[in-house]
């Protein structure tokens, strides 16, 4: 039996990071969570930012669990997108990473449509224009202060694998969430940043996902008591690892990433940079396997995430499993919302907004609990119809089954309801796709797999995939019509 090769994955989420030491030999694959902590943000000078510090102590803290765990070959660190630190010239943080929900890029995207039309920034990168993307969160960091001493960008992954290594980079995948970097040309798009004021000197040289960066910083290594092992970018956007994870390299098959957030969307070889393609709200994101990741951002199990908090003042024993019984239990199909409408953005009492959004909608008012919920359910699931009828339509593609990854995989009633909306298969697993995703680059990357095609095929091999096929076709296709019928009348208000 060949000696289990150890890889250590750094995941770090909006609200909380893990550490997952990956373990491989004779096509089998585990992993084992030894380090978790807590993701809060900061108040710092008024603006909401990332505790950079915290973060660094925790992942340190993950390295020397790492290594009394048996030791690992390499590490790689994926993060959310957008956001970054800046550098002074002696290679300094100047403040806290901003936080992509900090207000300062409020006013931001109509001041640069004076300067340039959404198209062009559409047309250049393939990015769904947010307020929240780094273009804009750079041009607001120009009226600051601070930004007079930034020499460096780094984005938050890049920022902490220059604290691990010391080098300087900019991996792919993260920079393809940036409305700053051009998709078909593979380079920092000129066009964009000179009119702009972006200094090109800030950004730094591209690098494929998988790249072997170099190893761990002596000085570190020597501070934490480790031995120095390689330092690997896998697909610095956990969206991207994620994505990396799925258990199939069927072309025909679109993708759920489904948590908090539900990123939707299926792979392509080119990008889709039509007018079309930006009114529908699609994101074009290079995937770690070269391909093109065509997908919409849609509001996820947040809803029930934020019902549980509201229903838990007075049942403070309710989960979800309780909620989804429920749920199950209701009347099917009665009442619908937008998981997207502005008013589903930030926090609230969120069984109060969908009672709210029902009833200025001309429908039927859930009540119970249960109700709401289904309501909920139904209505993400629904929107994930809309939604690859909207890919479909942009890309000519047919799509004969549905891949669910992440937490929401837990969720059984919103995997089937998946099904029965969609009318293809939907296969749910693994849970822990950003994890299986950022290990694999890593595999790939020191040669112990052959590419991420093999990796899927032995994440297949390695989880727990639980099928769900559809029912009550005429039901949900009456359903869908409703829904229709619902978002045209959200729009005409």
């Amino acid at each position: 039996m060949k000696k289990k090769f150890h890889v250590l994955a750094i995941d770090l989420g909006a609200s909380n990071g893990r550490a997952f030491l990956g373990k491989f030999a004779n096509r089998q694959l585990e992993i084992e969570e030894i380090h978790r902590f807590e993701n809060h943000p900061l108040t710092v000078n008024g603006k909401l930012c990332w505790d950079f510090d915290l973060l660094w102590k925790e992942i340190k803290i993950g390295l020397q669990k790492a290594h009394l765990s048996g030791g690992f070959e390499s590490v790689a660190i994926d993060t959310w997108g957008v956001d970054f630190g800046l550098l002074d010239n002696n290679g300094n943080l100047i403040e806290q990473p901003v936080h992509y929900r900090d207000t300062r890029t409020e006013s931001i995207l109509e001041q640069v449509y004076e300067k340039m039309p959404d198209f062009d920034l559409y047309r250049l990168t393939g990015n769904q224009i947010l307020k929240i993307n780094t273009l804009f969160q750079l041009i607001a960091a120009k009226k600051e202060s601070q930004f007079e001493k930034a020499q460096t960008l780094l984005f938050m992954p890049d920022l902490f694998g220059y604290f691990l290594s010391g080098k300087l980079y900019c991996e792919r995948s993260i920079a393809s969430t940036s409305q700053m970097y051009n998709p078909v040309l593979f380079t920092w798009e000129d066009k964009i940043l000179n009119p702009l004021g972006i200094p090109r000197s800030m950004l730094q040289d591209v690098i494929p996902s998988g790249t072997i960066v170099g190893k761990l910083r002596q000085e570190l290594c020597e501070e934490l008591n480790i031995p120095q092992s390689k330092v690997i970018a896998a697909a610095g956007h956990d969206t991207q690892c994620a994505i990396t994870a799925l258990p199939s390299n069927a072309p025909d098959v679109a993708f759920l990433l489904c948590g908090t957030w539900s990123l939707f969307g299926t792979e392509l070889d080119t990008p889709v940079l039509t007018h079309e393609s930006m009114n529908d709200d699609m994101s074009n994101e290079l995937g770690a396997n070269g391909k093109i990741d065509y997908l919409k951002n849609i509001n996820g199990l947040w809803l029930i995430q934020e019902c549980l908090r509201e229903w838990k003042k007075q049942n403070s024993f309710l989960d979800y499993a309780e909620i989804e019984a429920m749920a199950d239990l209701s009347e099917p199909l009665i009442s619908f919302v937008d998981p997207d409408n502005d008013v589903f953005s930030s926090p609230g009492d969120f069984p109060q907004k969908i009672q709210m959004f029902c009833s200025k909608t001309g429908q039927t008012v859930p009540t119970s609990l249960g109700a709401i919920a289904r309501c909920i359910y139904e209505s993400l699931t629904l929107k994930y119809r809309y939604t690859l009828e909207q890919i479909q339509r942009n890309t000519g593609k047919k799509h004969t089954a549905l891949h669910i990854v992440g937490g929401g995989v837990q969720s059984k009633i919103l995997c089937q309801f998946a099904s029965d909306s969609l009318g293809i298969p939907v296969f749910a697993g693994p849970i822990e796709a950003t994890v299986y995703g950022n290990i694999m680059i890593q595999l790939t990357a020191s040669g112990i797999i052959q590419n991420i095609n093999s990796g899927r095929s032995l994440i297949a091999e390695s989880v727990q995939i639980q099928k769900y096929v559809p029912h009550e076709r005429e039901k949900w296709n009456a359903a869908y019509l409703q829904f229709l019928r619902m978002i045209n009348k959200e729009k005409a208000s």
